[in-house]
């Protein structure tokens, strides 16, 4: 059976590294909204949309291809690592031009040309990083991503926290996360390199690449897929409303995503064991699967809740005065923190699986459904409009996954995993408006008994849930 302690020990690693990556990222935003201002920011926001797309499309869904095939086999280290980085660096020039043609072609602002043709250059970076971090997880050790990511952390915001203090503007806050991306390129190799000796050049075979690309296509159509449904809201705002709506959607967009950061550590540790834990059978899948569903989910929707309630000091907090518009968004965006928390461990048990291929026609669905909504919404409820499209779209992606995790013989209990905790959220967020006008606080506390008491009725133990998860950290 899976290895609840080295789960732990993993999600443990994860933490402090993403946990210090978002730290200095908030950080790093609090100055950038504040010096930027919520045009400027705007514009980094849009540009930075681009770069993701093209960091994914150049990724081609091969990272966990490498690990999958390094978990399987110890031995294929050096063969899979350098065809995958081969792959990465020609389709990173392809995405680079692409992604620059795009915004030249769009007629962006000339400042989101300026963004997109420097941050872009991080598409090369973060891709050969992501090679070194997805051989890790193959062999489990997450402690060598922690150290390269603590590093590179700090490094990004130094250089672009300098930048912006020394009056060089949004080019040279783009210039310093630049440079900070290369260092995690660098120190991520290099460990790569100490553990497992120097990748030859040699190692790459036209038979190996041919190999990799073909099985990285349905990867890369889903991966892709993934990245434009969860910002195609950015991209449709960033062409129906003013600057400073991209930059109050980007903020609020900021706050959920570290929030999520959560399920994407649990998931992420518990890959390699969803992959393992196929040796026998389905049913034992199912069982890891619903526990480790049911935790996740039940802790999200109590950081969704405090999102909810909390939402105006978060985003004075984050940006300071003048970025009011985005609390609505953010109380919106709120849910897609619960949502998400079951989407990542549903897509990571279909990658475990072999069943990649699904993810495409569940990422189209949530695409046209993601874009009908926006181009309904967004004309009447601004950036409000993106948020609740988004959120739609969230759920109905969800849905899909337990229903074709289900017809590959994966069936995970939707209620027992994920519905109790999406209810009480549900029941938990109206309750707030019954105690309109009273203390923060108040509204908190209140809210909170709500929760407690809808899981209680619908048999969801938090404190059950809560001895688990400690269980899980206390071994080894």
């Amino acid at each position: 059976m899976a290895d609840t302690g080295r789960i732990a020990r993993n999600t443990l690693f994860l933490s402090l590294a993403h946990g210090a990556s978002k730290f200095f990222s908030l950080l790093l935003t609090m100055f950038a909204t504040r010096i930027l201002g919520a045009a400027g920011y705007g514009l980094y926001t849009a540009g930075n949309t681009f770069i993701e797309v093209g960091r994914v499309l150049a990724g081609g869904g091969l990272d966990y291809l490498v690990t999958r095939e390094v978990t399987d086999d110890s031995e294929a280290v050096s063969r899979v690592a350098s065809g995958a980085a081969a792959v990465k660096v020609l389709l990173s020039a392809v995405a680079y031009a692409l992604v620059v043609t795009v915004v030249w072609r769009l007629h962006y602002p000339a400042a989101v040309l300026h963004v997109v043709l420097i941050l872009g250059t991080i598409i090369f970076f973060e891709n050969i990083s992501d090679v070194a971090d997805a051989v890790f997880q193959g062999f489990q050790r997450m402690d060598f991503t922690t150290r390269t990511m603590l590093v590179s952390s700090a490094a990004i915001f130094v250089f672009a926290a300098g930048a912006l203090l020394s009056g060089l503007g949004l080019v040279g806050f783009v210039t310093g996360i630049t440079l900070g991306c290369l260092v995690r390129m660098v120190v991520g190799v290099g460990f790569l390199r100490r553990r497992f000796g120097r990748l030859s050049p040699k190692e790459v075979r036209r038979k190996e690449l041919r190999r990799l690309t073909r099985a990285a296509v349905p990867l890369m159509g889903a991966t892709i897929l993934s990245l434009v449904f969860h910002r195609i809201d950015i991209l449709m705002l960033s062409r129906m409303v003013d600057e400073a709506h991209w930059g109050y959607y980007g903020v609020a967009v900021r706050v959920v995503d570290v929030v999520v950061l959560a399920p994407r550590i649990l998931a992420t540790a518990v890959y390699p064991q969803i992959r393992l834990a196929r040796e026998y059978g389905p049913p034992s899948v199912a069982r890891l699967m619903t526990a480790s569903t049911r935790l996740t989910v039940v802790s999200c929707s109590a950081l969704a809740l405090l999102v909810w309630i909390f939402a105006p000091v978060a985003v004075r907090v984050m940006a300071g005065g003048g970025y009011e518009p985005a609390i609505g968004a953010l109380r919106v965006l709120a849910w897609a923190i619960a949502l998400q928390a079951g989407a990542h461990m549903m897509v990571r048990l279909l990658f475990a699986a072999d069943r990649e291929r699904d993810l495409l026609p569940i990422g189209i669905i949530g695409i046209v459904a993601n874009v009908v909504l926006n181009r309904k919404w967004i004309p009447i409820l601004g950036i409000d409009g993106a948020a609740l499209a988004t959120v739609v779209s969230y759920a109905l992606t969800l849905l899909l996954y337990y229903i074709y995790a289900a017809r590959s013989g994966y069936r995970v209990p939707l209620w027992r995993s994920s519905g109790g905790a999406l209810i009480a959220l549900a029941a938990a967020a109206a309750s707030t408006y019954l105690l309109e006008g009273e203390s923060l606080w108040l509204r908190a506390s209140a809210s909170g008994a709500v929760w407690l008491a809808v899981l209680f009725l619908l048999r969801v133990n938090v404190l059950q849930e809560l001895r688990e998860g400690w269980r899980l950290l206390r071994r080894r």
